[in-house]
């Protein structure tokens, strides 16, 4: 996420004719934020799809007997 935040930016710069120095500030800001945003998002999928698995393969198994059960 962060690269395509990048290049977006500089992309928008060269269009819009930015001054340099503002257009590589902005997309540095854009790439760092936008990092850390998809990490977040990245590790909040991991967790969800792992206790989605997690769930389908206690399903697939069935019931677990317990001390009790014996």
């Amino acid at each position: 996420m962060g690269l395509v935040a990048f290049a977006t930016t500089l992309a928008q710069g060269l269009i819009h004719r930015g001054h340099v120095d503002s257009t590589l500030a902005t997309a540095s800001v854009s790439l760092f934020t936008f990092t850390a945003a998809g990490l977040v998002v990245g590790h909040i999928a991991e967790l969800a799809i792992e206790d989605s698995l997690k769930s389908r393969m206690r399903t697939l198994r069935g019931p677990e007997k317990t001390a009790k059960d014996d």
